[in-house]
């Protein structure tokens, strides 16, 4: 069993995972979507999960699995995810590290209450949209006016 578990189907945990191939290291990868299973290299020291993991089940894995280091990766806004792996991590005793991504000069935010707010401020311009949401909410954006060619 490897001593480093990841979380994350993101650009950091996916060359964590190279990383980790390439220097000989064990290392399992949790993902929740099979996409980003698939844009991990395979190798035999690379293992990976699949599917979306509650704090008992990050934990219970944590704790058989014996990890000694654990490394959150996941996507920024993914505030729920870090939050129940650094819980689990504290409960097991074992190092957590968090991966944060550099500040772009060139994104440009903008604040709304909830999602209806966000559609309508998105349809009130033709801009291109780059959605740092998730996958899990693409549905969502399918009410952008022509979203195909904006999202």
């Amino acid at each position: 069993m490897s001593e480093i578990l990841i979380f994350g189907g993101t650009t950091e945990g996916r060359l964590l995972a190279s990383f980790c191939d390439e220097n000989n290291l064990e290392a399992t990868v949790c993902v929740t979507s099979q996409y980003g299973a698939e844009l991990i290299d395979g190798s035999d020291k690379i293992k990976v999960i699949t599917g979306k993991l509650d704090a008992c089940q990050m934990q219970k894995m944590i704790f058989d699995g014996n990890y000694k280091k654990v490394i959150d990766a996941t996507h920024p806004y993914a505030l729920e995810a870090t939050a129940n792996i650094k819980k689990s991590c504290k409960l097991c005793n074992v190092l957590y590290y968090r991966v944060c991504r550099e500040e772009s000069d060139i994104v440009s935010g903008v604040c709304v209450n909830d999602h209806d707010e966000l559609i309508a401020y998105l349809n009130s311009n033709d801009k291109v949209i780059l959605s740092t949401l998730g996958s899990k909410e693409l549905p969502l954006l399918k009410n952008v006016h022509n979203y195909s060619e904006r999202v």
